[in-house]
C-alpha cells in the first residue's frame, strides 16, 4: 500500500515537459521535471504500456511485475537506461525510467541508432562501431548473467543515444511480455518458427543492427537486409564478425554475448595507450609509485609502456625485487615483468629461488615457471613443471592447455591430444577455446583431416577472425578437393591480413580451378603423393641449367629449368607429371628424343618462393625444390 502511494506521488509531483515518443509499440512516452521534496529536479522518462492483448491481459500484468523486478537489477550498468521505479495504475503498467539526453549536431537531436545513421552517418568508422558493439555487447552480457530472460526487441530504436554519443539499451524484456516484435528482418529465424526467444536470437537481433551501422543504411525490408550480406564489398574483418552473429544456422551463431567480448578483446585490440612521452617522466613516476608503497600500480604502469625493457625500468624492478623478496603476490608480479621485457632466465631465476626457499606450492607461480623455460626451449622441463601444477591444482585449466601444447611442439601429438580430450570432458562448458584450435592443429599433424577440420570449424564458430584458423580450413578443403569451400576460407583469411604471404600463395593456385571443379587426386595422403612426385622425376633427371626469371603470366611467377631425361625413364614417370601439372605445380615441355635422350624444359610456379629458399639455404638444387614443395604444402 505505501508503496502504491509512493508512485502515485511521484506522478503527482512529475511536471509534464513534452512527449518524446510514440514507437507504436510499447506504448507512449514522455519527459517529466521530477521534483521530490528532498532533492533537486530531475528528468525521468515514464513510460505506459500499451498493446497488450486482452485475453492474455492478466498474466501479462503477472508476468510485467515479475519481469520489472529482475529490470531493477540492471540499474548499475552504464549502457543500460536505469529504471526507477513501476507499477500498475488503474489497469495500465508504468514504468519510470532515466530521461536520456540526445546527441546534439547543429539542430538536430540524435536520440537512437536510427537517427544516428540518418543524420550523422560520418560518425559510422569502423573504429566506432566497434566501440558501440563493445559496449553493447558488455551490457548484454551484463543482463544475461542477471538472470534476464532476454531482450527480444534489439532494433536500431531501441538502443539509445545520450549526449556524449554512448549507447543505451532501452525495453529490456518487454516484447516477452506484450508479445510484440517489430520489423521480422530482425527476428532470427527460429523465432519466426515460435521457438523461444533467448540470448542467441538477441545475439541475431544485434547482428542485424551493426549490419545496418557499417552498411550506414537503415533497412526497411528482408531484400535490404539480404543484399547487404551478399554484398561483395562488404569483405571487411567486422563484416565477418557480424555474418557470424546473423547465420541462419543458431548452432553457427555466437553463443554468447561474452563469446562476442572474448573476440572484440581478442582480435580487434587498440593501441595502447601511451601514458608517457619519455623514460625521465617513467621513471618519476615510478618513483613516486614507490615511496607510496604502491608495487602493484607502478607494475601495472611498466606492463602498459610499450618500450617497457628500459634500463631504468629494470634497475626499478631489481630493487623493488631486493626489498620484497619474500612478498608471493609481488613475486609473481616482479617475475611477469621481468617475463614481459624478455628477461626469462631472470624470470626462472627469481621463481625458483622463492619456491625453493618458502616451500611454498603456488599455482600461478610455477605455471610461470615453466612458461619461462618453455620460452627458452626448454620443454622437457616445461613439461615437468605444468604435471607438477596439475597434479596440485586440478583445475588449473591453463596448464593442461599449455602441457598439451608443448607436448604438441614436441611431436607427441597423441599424448597432446588425450590431454585436449580430457580438458573437453572436465572443463565442459567453461574450456577455453583454444582446445578446439590445438585438438585440430594435433589431427592435422596425424593427417587426420576430417577431425582436424570439425575441431578447426568449431573454434572458428567461437572465434571467426582468427586468420590462421580460416587458412587451416581453407587448405582442408583444398585437400579434399572443394575448390569453392577453400577459395571462401582463404579469401575470408585475406580480409584479415591482406599481406599473408600463405594466403596469398594458396589463393593464387586455387584461382586456376572453377569452384565447381574437383581436383583429381586430392586425398588425405595428398602432400607425400605430390612431395614423392617431384622427388621421382628429379631423382631420375640430369639438371643442364637453371634460369631464375621473374614473368608475369596471369600475376604469377615462375622459375625455368631445363633438364635430360632418357625415354625409358620419361615414360616411367611421365604420369607423375601429368599429375603436378594437374595439381598446377609446374608446367613442361619435351622436345623430340634423339639417340634415346631429351631436354625437358620445366617451369614450376611461384619462384619467388623458390629462390629465396635456395638463397637462404644454399642447398643442392634437388633438395631446394623438394623443400620448396615441402613448403608450398605444409600446413600452418
Amino acid at each position: 500500500m505505501q508503496q502504491e502511494k509512493t508512485f502515485r506521488s511521484l506522478i503527482d509531483t512529475a511536471q509534464f515537459i513534452k512527449k518524446i515518443g510514440d514507437d507504436g509499440s510499447f506504448g507512449d512516452v514522455g519527459l517529466y521535471k521530477y521534483f521530490p521534496k528532498t532533492r533537486y529536479e530531475k528528468s525521468i522518462a515514464i513510460k505506459c504500456l500499451k498493446n497488450i492483448p486482452h485475453k492474455d491481459y492478466n498474466s501479462i500484468l503477472e508476468s510485467f511485475k515479475k519481469e520489472a523486478l529482475i529490470l531493477n537489477k540492471l540499474k548499475n550498468h552504464p549502457n543500460i537506461v536505469k529504471i526507477y521505479s513501476y507499477k500498475i495504475l488503474e489497469n495500465m503498467p508504468y514504468i519510470i525510467m532515466e530521461y536520456v539526453s540526445p546527441y546534439q549536431i547543429k539542430s538536430e537531436s540524435i536520440n537512437n541508432l536510427e537517427k544516428l545513421i540518418k543524420h550523422q552517418p560520418t560518425i559510422l568508422t569502423d573504429d566506432f562501431i566497434l566501440l558501440l558493439l563493445f559496449q553493447i555487447s558488455h551490457a548484454l552480457s551484463y543482463a544475461y548473467e542477471n538472470n534476464i530472460r532476454c531482450h527480444g526487441d534489439l532494433t536500431l530504436k531501441n538502443i539509445l543515444i545520450n549526449s556524449d554519443c554512448s549507447p543505451k539499451i532501452v525495453d529490456f524484456g518487454l516484447s516477452a511480455i506484450t508479445n510484440f516484435t517489430r520489423e521480422d528482418f530482425y527476428k532470427a529465424p527460429e523465432v519466426n518458427k515460435n521457438l523461444d526467444l533467448c540470448e542467441i536470437s538477441d545475439i541475431y537481433s544485434l547482428g542485424v543492427v551493426f549490419i545496418q551501422l557499417l552498411n550506414k543504411k537503415k533497412f526497411e525490408n528482408e531484400k535490404d537486409f539480404e543484399n547487404a550480406i551478399e554484398d561483395k564489398k562488404n569483405n571487411s574483418k567486422l563484416f565477418l564478425l557480424l555474418n557470424k552473429m546473423v547465420s541462419k544456422d543458431k548452432k553457427h551463431r555466437f553463443q554468447s554475448f561474452k563469446n562476442i567480448l572474448d573476440v572484440l578483446s581478442k582480435d580487434f585490440k587498440t593501441k595502447k595507450d601511451i601514458l608517457f612521452s619519455n623514460d625521465e617522466t617513467i621513471t618519476e613516476r615510478l618513483r613516486l609509485l614507490k615511496d607510496f608503497g604502491m608495487f602493484e600500480e607502478a607494475f601495472d604502469l611498466i606492463n602498459k609502456i610499450e618500450n617497457s625493457n628500459n634500463q631504468e625500468v629494470i634497475d626499478y624492478i631489481e630493487n623493488t625485487y631486493y626489498y620484497e623478496y619474500n612478498n608471493p603476490e609481488l613475486i609473481s608480479e616482479i617475475a611477469d615483468t621481468y617475463y614481459s621485457v624478455g628477461e626469462y632466465n631472470k624470470t626462472i631465476q627469481i621463481l625458483f629461488s622463492f619456491i625453493e626457499s618458502s616451500n611454498i606450492l603456488n599455482a600461478p607461480l610455477i605455471y610461470m615457471l615453466a612458461n619461462s623455460y618453455e620460452a627458452i626451449n626448454e620443454d622437457n622441463k616445461a613439461i615437468e613443471l605444468y604435471s607438477i601444477c596439475i597434479k596440485n591444482y586440478p583445475d588449473f585449466q591453463l596448464a593442461y592447455m599449455n602441457k598439451a601444447y608443448t607436448l604438441f611442439k614436441l611431436g607427441l601429438n597423441e599424448e597432446s591430444l588425450e590431454i585436449l580430450n580430457n580438458i573437453l570432458q572436465k572443463f565442459y562448458g567453461q574450456i577455453e577455446n583454444q582446445v578446439y584450435l590445438n585438438i585440430g592443429k594435433a589431427y592435422a599433424s596425424m593427417k587426420n583431416y576430417d577431425l582436424a577440420k570439425e575441431y578447426f570449424i568449431k573454434y572458428e564458430r567461437l572465434n571467426p577472425v582468427d586468420k590462421n584458423n580460416l587458412f587451416n580450413i581453407g587448405q582442408l578443403y583444398l585437400i579434399k578437393g572443394d575448390i569453392k569451400e577453400a577459395k571462401k576460407y582463404i579469401n575470408n583469411c585475406l580480409i584479415i591480413d591482406p599481406n599473408d604471404k600463405d594466403a596469398l600463395l594458396l589463393k593464387s593456385r586455387l584461382e586456376m580451378f572453377k569452384e565447381e571443379e574437383k581436383i583429381m587426386g586430392y586425398k588425405r595422403d595428398y602432400e607425400d603423393e605430390v612431395i614423392n612426385k617431384i622427388r621421382n622425376i628429379i631423382n631420375n633427371s640430369t639438371f643442364v641449367g637453371i634460369n631464375f626469371v621473374l614473368r608475369s603470366i596471369k600475376k604469377e611467377n615462375y622459375i625455368q629449368f631445363n633438364c635430360e631425361i632418357r625415354k625409358e625413364t620419361y615414360d616411367s614417370i611421365k604420369s607423375d607429371f601429368e599429375c603436378l601439372k594437374n595439381y598446377n605445380l609446374l608446367k613442361y615441355n619435351v622436345s623430340s628424343f634423339n639417340n634415346g635422350i631429351s631436354s625437358i624444359y620445366i617451369e614450376v610456379i611461384d619462384s619467388k618462393y623458390f629462390h629465396e629458399l635456395f638463397e637462404k639455404n644454399n642447398i643442392l638444387l634437388k633438395e631446394s625444390i623438394i623443400k620448396f614443395a615441402e613448403l608450398l604444402l605444409k600446413p600452418k
